[in-house]
């Protein structure tokens, strides 16, 4: 018995297969995350590392050569290059496509944590990170207020950064711009000359006066209390009164005595600005696993109450780049393109088939298709993104082609005057191959891309994947649902009846008549 067979005298397994299918992908979309584009990882590792105050030279000969020296025993690496700046040194590690770049990354950690007592003892702990299109910021706000700029970088800093960090599906909040406050001390050489005194003394007197130690324990029956000594300065005039050096006589030579300390701003080495105006940028990141229209539309509502809970400081936000605005436009354009494609097949199969139940059968035969791919997508951990949605939609026109040629060709067999269960089966079964054959063709075509690889197959795979899958789904919906149906419900138009479909049908086969005779 063919599977045509089975879905004619069975359709109650088809209806619980489709049933299925269709629960199955419904569920799988609710879990699909909504972004602009699927994520891509190029096979690059950066590692920088700061060295303060050190000159380029320096960064190269003691940061960079050594650092350089531990990762050329990386597996799978095909080429390092460096850059050496004054206080900075950035390691670009590139690998083959093979490679697995979380492992790769694990093992860098790994080296560069074995020889990282050799560098020099000021070196800030190197920073190892792989390039990921996921780790680009989702979202650039420009936040701007009627506050001084320090108070307004503190504020930042302090009120609004913690908000949004914490939001769900937020990964990383970025800072940039800000005017930050700095402590300037500064020292007058004639002054320190005369006083037989050097700048180390001076910085060794602050940073010992600017101190907090640990002084024990506290015990009792119930809990143990930590005692500290703290030792840091809470105001200018403290700082002003540091002793730096004592005289012989036991005098005490103060910080005020050889240099001017006032309280200022530091240089600012990034600006950021909106339409001329300075703002404070912050980018959003997401965390990988989350969806993109979700955590914009949240930090959307938290900048909102900010807004209103400081309406007196006329905080405001301005949001120059939004990712998920495109996205959304993405998903509803889809949307739009499935209900004009049921309108447009549901009219040309009324026109040419002349039978209302025909396009009925054809718009049902779309969803079956397109819905059981969504479970597809969530097995191999792809999202609703740019590619996948522009898969959905071009495979549209696809799918129907197999239920039109099917079902044209069981309305041809009603019209040889066999019974509407022996039309659906033997239609069904004499154009069978060939759908088979329109089918293979497709994923054929498209197969190549599913199994691209390097940095743009994940988004050439979520492209031909879903294409593959819900042409397959087709054709499975043409084999067994469509002639269910058509066993059940396919009934030929009478033209000769005075009713508006008959009247359309006489004058549709007139027009064709007339054309075929002018051609």
């Amino acid at each position: 018995m063919s599977i045509i067979e089975i879905s004619i005298k069975k359709p109650l397994l088809i209806a619980v297969v489709f049933t299925v299918l269709t629960l199955g992908g419904l569920i799988s979309y609710t879990q699909l995350n909504l972004e602009l584009m699927p994520k891509m990882e190029r096979p690059v590792l950066t590692v920088q590392t700061v060295y303060p105050g050190a000159s380029a030279s320096e960064v190269e000969n003691a940061v960079t050569k050594t650092l350089e020296d531990a990762l050329s025993s990386l597996e799978n690496l095909n080429k390092i290059s460096s850059v050496s700046m004054e206080g900075v040194s950035v390691i670009t590690v590139e690998l083959n496509e093979r490679a697995n770049v979380d492992l790769v990354l694990q093992d860098a950690q790994r080296k560069v944590s074995v020889v990282k007592s050799a560098l020099p003892a000021d070196v800030l702990d190197p920073s190892i990170n792989k390039w990921a299109s996921d780790e680009l910021p989702i979202m650039n706000i420009a936040a701007s207020a009627q506050m001084s700029p320090v108070d307004f970088s503190k504020f930042m800093e302090d009120r609004i950064h913690p908000r949004l960090a914490k939001l769900e599906g937020v990964g990383e909040v970025r800072m940039t711009g800000g005017t930050q406050r700095e402590i300037r001390v500064n020292i007058d050489a004639e002054k320190l000359k005369t006083c037989n005194l050097s700048i180390l003394q001076v910085l060794q007197a602050i940073e010992s006066a600017n101190v907090e130690i640990p002084a024990g324990n506290i015990e009792n029956r119930e809990a143990v209390f930590s005692v500290r000594l703290t030792a840091r300065f809470t105001d200018l005039d403290e700082l002003r009164r540091t002793a730096v050096a004592t005289l012989p006589d036991g005098g005490k030579i103060r910080l005020m005595d050889v240099a001017d300390v006032h309280d200022g701003i530091a240089e600012q080495r990034l600006i950021n600005r909106i339409d001329g105006r300075q703002a404070t940028g912050i980018s959003i990141i997401r965390q990988s696993d989350a969806n993109t229209v979700q955590v914009a539309d949240l930090v959307k509502r938290e900048l909102a109450a900010v807004e209103r809970e400081f309406s007196d400081s006329h905080v405001k936000f301005e949001i120059p780049l939004d990712d998920s605005v495109f996205t959304k436009a993405a998903a509803n354009a889809v949307v739009i393109d499935l209900l004009l494609v049921f309108l447009i097949v549901s009219t040309v199969c009324f026109v040419f088939l002349h039978n209302f139940r025909a396009g009925v059968i054809i718009m049902i035969s779309i969803p079956l298709a397109i819905i059981p791919t969504f479970i597809v997508m969530f097995l191999m951990g792809y999202s609703l993104n740019l590619m996948s949605l522009l898969a959905l939609s071009l495979v549209v026109g696809i799918l129907v082609d197999d239920s039109i040629v099917v079902i044209e060709n069981m309305f041809r067999h009603m019209e040889m005057g066999k019974s509407r269960r022996d039309a659906a089966l033997d239609g069904c079964r004499q154009i069978m191959f060939t759908c088979v054959a329109m089918t293979l063709v497709i994923v054929v075509v498209f197969m190549p891309m599913a199994i691209a690889g390097g940095f743009i197959g994940n988004a050439l795979n979520q492209f031909a994947i879903p294409i593959i899958s819900a042409t397959l789904f087709s054709l499975l919906g043409v084999v067994t649902f469509t002639p269910l149906l058509m066993s059940r419900f396919g009934r030929l138009t009478n033209a000769d009846r005075k009713s508006l479909s008959g009247r359309f049908s006489l004058l549709v086969e007139g027009a064709f008549e007339t054309l075929k005779t002018n051609i």
